[in-house]
């Protein structure tokens, strides 16, 4: 066997070294490569994670927004399959006339209130759907002196299916809670209140 100058034994080496150094280069490539992919996937998810969670505050904002829709005097509000609209509010400390009427203990307040009855049967307008509300303080109407309202009393009327009905309520409440910036007008869905809704009337 011949002999291999020192040259050639160099020159082998070298292409030798420089096999391997193209296999590693090419290894490393391919792991770059895939990090590079793992990377684009992970950016890629994080945007979708990202567009998803901003859906969701926008979806909850509109939640947010229709729960914190202030009612008020003039506007209707569904409630359940009931309907409500607050007519009118007027304050005074007598009601009926000379010969058949009452004077408040303090002032009442009477709401002209409209009710729209979208169920399926008639409904029976009882004091109990309707309260006042200032804080954590709760009023009751006044259902003994409602009689002197005569045929304007809404309670105890009944109300059909698809039809409407007009009348008044009316509280006997201190002259404070008659000015409370805080006074609402809630309102409730059957005898157990299961829904509720609220009216602003200050």
């Amino acid at each position: 066997m011949k002999k291999l100058k020192k040259w050639q034994i160099a020159l082998i080496v070298l292409l030798a070294i420089g096999v391997i150094g193209g296999a590693a280069g090419g290894g490393d490539s391919e792991k770059k490569e895939e990090e590079k992919q793992q990377e684009t996937s992970k950016n890629e998810d994080k945007k979708d994670n990202q567009e998803e969670q901003k859906e969701e505050q926008k979806e909850e904002k509109k939640e947010e927004q229709k729960e914190e829709k202030v009612y008020g005097i003039g506007d209707t509000q569904k409630v359940g399959k009931v309907e409500y609209t607050v007519v009118s509010k007027d304050v005074t400390d007598h009601i009926g006339d000379e010969y058949f009427g009452v004077a408040a203990q303090n002032e009442f307040m009477i709401l002209t209130v409209k009710i729209t009855n979208h169920g399926d049967k008639s409904l029976t307008v009882a004091d109990s759907f309707f309260n006042l509300v200032d804080g954590s303080k709760t009023f009751k109407t006044d259902s003994g002196d409602a009689i002197y309202l005569e045929d304007d009393s809404i309670i105890f009327k009944e109300i059909n299916p698809d039809a409407s009905l007009t009348g008044k309520v009316i509280f006997d409440i201190s002259e404070n809670t008659v000015k409370s910036s805080n006074l609402q007008l809630q309102v409730q869905t059957g005898a157990w209140g299961t829904e509720k809704g609220y009216f602003k009337l200050n």
